[in-house]
């Protein structure tokens, strides 16, 4: 806007990033190349902007540009202070790119004085600026939280996302696009889903279930349909980073650290339960075709009341294979939580698991009414609740299994990929606990025992570090591989209120984290599942996975300690919060 109104440093940010994508995407070394004398002028610009006291008090015009209303809006200088260290970091690598090595440096060192700068005008206390999901999103995408404070900060950050702010956006533009991916890079993809799978306000699902004017498009404001006249676009790019997240981390297509154009690349399959399938096709000059689809085990699904709907107000549930044996929850109205660790909410119509198991149960797939008319045609059991919707979670069984509660381990992963000629991709293959893996090319046995069969086009295969997943590296060509396996070599169950300790016998390790609760869980009626209570630490399995996959023992001590405060009402807790956990061990050599 001229002189009187200079460019936000999140806004500015757009030249550098633009050229930066050019080369990330494309390979492309002469755009940066013509153009790194302006970035350079750009970043000494912005640099000039900075005060002595550092870049925590870096000016911004708009900073986090319109969050949803009730939410507070952030301080400016905290997304200008990221912003320009993420430019910093993008000039920095096109310079190393260029052979320029001088600047590379120069740039290296800049980002380091300013990420200091950051944490000490920021951070104290395991807690970023304001204690918001924006406050915590920045710096962990950046990569400037203390390694040695990262699980602290991680477990507040994931307390904010699932206690107050209840799964639901608090940001605007620059935190939004931070806040997937900052939950994706904790491991936290089902926490991530949630946020995208919801349907109220503020939410991109509210967009296009509101009752007022069903979005085909990404607003400008999460509030447009109440909001005035002004500045409220309803076709804008304003919070549209979701669907590049979708891509990356949920269907996890990404570049291998230090690849441009595709040259290597990284498939990783979400393990998130709450998503069994995901394809893309990236139009590129190296097209790449990847898809996957998760078959059998736990599946989950939810879907929104309204009739008009793109769902045609069904909910549809798949096994892929064999049959649902089980519903292990059903609720309309606004239940809560994750795929497996759900629970009722303060709407919950108690016919559900019955409505349910008439149209699913010893089937392969099945459909479910979301009507209200359906539900309740004479009365609306919850008037305050503008949009119900329904979540199911349904258990599929072979017949081969002894119990339902072993059913879910039987899920196999297919992955569809076409790797372009002159590139090369990494497989991560998650292992949902089973042991004697097998992994099958076009339905042919490629590995077993720990013993690769058959090399065409591939390079290896071998466990994770943490002995919970396959690498299979692949070179260029069509793949179709399917992994599945056997229940795990030792399943154990532990409740405890003070210390815990997990542990595997005959020198087999943890390898999967099949349910975990801090609060109050319960076993249900029949006593064969634990259920989520009343009161629930989203941070459970993010304390418990980093603490304790691969390891033959794990010691959990002072329980309070590790996960903070829980914000759940003193009566559920009179007799002490307790840490529940289901896991599996296993032997990998």
């Amino acid at each position: 806007h001229g002189g009187g109104r200079p460019s936000d440093p999140s806004w500015g940010a757009a030249y550098p990033q633009t050229v930066w994508v050019l080369w990330k995407y494309y390979g492309d070394t002469n755009t940066p190349k013509t153009y790194f004398q302006g970035l350079m002028d750009y970043i000494n610009f912005v640099e000039s902007q900075v005060p002595s006291s550092g870049i925590g008090k870096l000016p911004g015009r708009y900073g986090d540009w319109v969050p949803p209303p009730p939410s507070k809006k952030i301080d400016n200088s905290y997304p200008s202070a990221f912003s320009f260290m993420q430019n910093i970091q993008q000039v920095a690598e096109m310079a190393d790119a260029l052979g320029d090595s001088t600047n590379a440096t120069k740039l290296k060192s800049l980002f380091t004085k300013h990420a200091e700068e950051f944490n000490k005008a920021f951070y104290s206390n395991y807690q970023y600026m304001d204690d918001m999901q924006i406050s915590y999103a920045l710096p962990f995408v950046l990569g400037i939280v203390p390694e040695a404070d990262k699980d602290k900060v991680a477990t507040n950050f994931i307390h904010k996302i699932t206690g107050p702010d209840k799964s639901h956006v608090t940001s605007g533009i620059v935190g939004v696009k931070a806040l997937l991916l900052a939950l994706t890079g904790l491991k936290q993809h089902d926490i991530a889903m949630s946020i995208v799978n919801q349907v109220d306000y503020p939410s991109w699902g509210y967009m296009i279930h509101n009752p007022d004017e069903p979005a085909t498009t990404i607003w400008e404001l999460w509030n447009a349909n109440t909001a005035g006249p002004g500045m409220n676009s309803r076709n804008h790019h304003m919070f549209s980073s979701v669907s590049s997240w979708l891509q990356t981390d949920m269907i996890g297509l990404q570049q291998r650290e230090g690849s441009v154009g595709f040259k290597s690349l990284e498939l990783r399959p979400a393990q998130c339960l709450d998503l069994s399938s995901a394809r893309i096709q990236l139009e590129h000059p190296k097209p790449i075709k990847y898809s996957w689809h998760r078959r059998g085990g736990l599946q989950c699904g939810k879907a929104p009341q309204d009739k008009s709907l793109r769902n045609d107000g069904r909910l549809r549930i798949s096994c892929g294979e064999g049959f649902i044996s089980k519903v292990s929850f059903a609720s309309f109205g606004n239940p809560e939580g994750t795929c497996g660790h759900h629970r009722t909410g303060s709407c919950h119509y108690p016919q559900s698991l019955k409505v349910v198991e008439q149209h699913c149960l010893n089937k392969t797939d099945c459909e479910i009414p979301t009507s209200i008319e359906h539900w309740s045609p004479s009365q609306d059991l919850c008037p305050e609740i503008e949009l119900k919707w329904l979540t199911v979670a349904v258990l599929c069984s072979t017949g081969e299994t002894g119990g339902d509660d072993l059913a879910y381990r039987y899920s196999s992963l297919t992955v569809n990929a076409s790797i372009p000629i002159g590139s090369t991709a990494n497989l991560h293959l998650p292992s949902y606990g089973l042991s004697d893996l097998k992994v099958y090319d076009d339905h042919k046995l490629i590995y077993i025992n720990n013993r690769l069969l058959s090399i065409k086009g591939i390079s290896s295969v071998q466990w994770n570090e943490l002995g919970n997943g396959l690498q299979v590296s692949l070179l260029s060509g069509d793949y179709q591989l399917t992994v599945s396996g056997s229940p795990p070599q030792e399943t154990k169950r532990i409740i405890s209120r003070s210390n815990a300790v997990l542990s595997c016998s005959g020198g087999r390790s943890i390898t999967n984290i099949d349910w975990v609760s801090y609060g109050n869980p319960i076993l249900n009626s029949d006593g064969d599942r634990l259920q989520l209570g009343s009161c629930h630490s989203g941070a459970s399995r993010y304390v418990v996975e980093r603490g304790c996959l691969g390891k033959q023992v794990c010691h959990l001590q002072s329980l309070e300690e590790l996960f903070d405060s829980l914000p759940c009402d003193p009566q559920a807790l009179a007799e002490g919060a307790k840490l529940a956990v289901q896991y599996s061990c296993n032997n990998h050599t």
